[in-house]
């Protein structure tokens, strides 16, 4: 059968979906982007199946084309109840609202930087989920094999001769989301506010294994250059809000990489542990749609393209940061591999935009970018500091 997509169903005990997914954009900037691909990047080409067996056990398989790693998720989930489901394969962490959405439904182009650099993304692992009091409280509990492997733009650590880089350690992750007014008769506006945190640890060998900032088009401005060794924690907190034609997303993050005998020591120790260095930002976003579908669910055009209407039409703004730095250290700032007080930088981002939606299938964005850098020197334009970019994504989803 046909309906959003190609799939085939035999009554209620067995359904495959199949998907298509593919992103294109068209990008300018005062950076230079020849290093990172140019003006034009296909954004995502992914193929894959979706479907449930006996309505008990979910399944997916997502492959990205052309990509030296190519699978994305792979998971089964099984449904026990409502309250109980357990999840194993491949997929996405729990942790960050924002690196949850679908890539296809995000509100803008790109994720906020806080999200990218500190959020783990997918890893192997297992986890136990559900809802209680009548959808009120949502959890997720899991264990991973690593702390994920996001963002796609990390770069393996740098090496000295004979060094081999170590692995990090197993991770376990939690999160709890809570919509307090869902279950609520009344306050109709209120139900689809949620309300969230989120908790990710592992260990992170010996090695300048830190965690990077990077620009929008993946410039440096915080490098992976310091020698880390030990716990890494992550943690988030999350709202959500999508009254009607309009919603409201914000979160903060942040990540500390412990320095457990990192420094050159003194008199008194042969090394010494320094202060942990941290990742942490925010964002606040919010959206309208203007021809008045709703977003909670995802904006379905009620009059696509050639079939009587425009489509669907929305717009929206976001401010965001994202710091390094080691809060409460003492000493000259610097970028020596084993300062004891790490030379901060911040990027802040502001971003408007544009979605058209013009049918179930297909999705026009554009989005103009303004970054600012706290240090200059270490801008993606050095001495700059501050820039425009733009972005136009066409997306089909099938």
């Amino acid at each position: 059968m046909w309906d959003d997509r190609p799939s085939l169903r035999f009554g209620k005990a067995f359904r495959m979906d199949f998907r298509l997914k593919l992103q294109a954009d068209v990008r300018a900037s005062s950076q230079d982007l020849a290093p990172v691909g140019g003006t034009f990047e296909m954004g995502r080409k992914r193929v894959g199946i979706k479907g449930a067996v006996l309505q008990r056990l979910e399944y997916e398989v997502e492959v990205e084309i052309g990509d030296p790693s190519p699978w994305r998720d792979v998971f089964l989930d099984i449904k026990i109840a409502s309250a109980a489901q357990v999840k194993g394969g491949k997929f996405k962490v729990p942790f960050s609202l924002e690196e949850l959405t679908s890539p296809t439904e995000l509100d803008f182009v790109y994720r906020p930087r806080v999200v990218d650099a500190l959020a783990p993304a997918r890893d192997i692992g297992g986890m136990v989920h559900g809802r209680l009091f009548k959808k009120v409280l949502h959890y997720q509990v899991g264990a991973f094999q690593h702390d994920g492997d996001g963002p796609k733009t990390l770069e393996p650590p740098p090496l000295v001769p004979g060094e081999v880089a170590g692995l990090r350690g197993r991770a376990y992750a939690g999160r709890v989301v809570v919509a307090p007014f869902r279950a609520a008769s009344g306050y109709k506006a209120l139900k689809t506010l949620e309300i969230g945190g989120a908790m990710v640890t592992t260990t992170v060998p010996e090695g300048m294994n830190n965690l990077q900032g990077r620009s929008v088009f993946d410039g440096h401005f915080f490098p992976r250059s310091l020698y880390v060794n030990g716990p890494r924690v992550r943690t988030g907190f999350e709202l959500n809000w999508m009254p009607g034609p309009a919603s409201i997303r914000a979160e903060y993050l942040r990540a500390t990489d412990a320095r457990e005998g990192q420094g050159v020591g003194d008199e008194h120790q042969i090394d010494s542990t320094l202060v942990a260095l941290a990742g942490q930002g925010w964002y606040v976003s919010g959206t309208w749609v203007l021809t008045g579908e709703k977003t909670d669910g995802g904006v379905v055009a009620k009059r696509p393209l050639f079939q009587g209407g425009f489509g669907a039409l929305q717009v929206g703004a976001r401010y965001e940061t994202l710091w390094f730095g080691t809060p409460g250290a003492t000493g000259p700032p610097s970028t020596s591999p084993r300062t004891s007080q790490a030379m901060e930088n911040r990027d802040s981002v502001v971003t408007i935009g544009v979605n058209w939606y013009v049918n179930r299938w297909v999705r026009v964005q554009g989005n103009a970018i303004h970054e600012t850098f706290l240090d200059p020197a270490r801008s993606p334009i050095p001495g700059r500091a501050s820039f425009w970019s733009g972005v136009c994504r066409l997306q089909f989803v099938l």
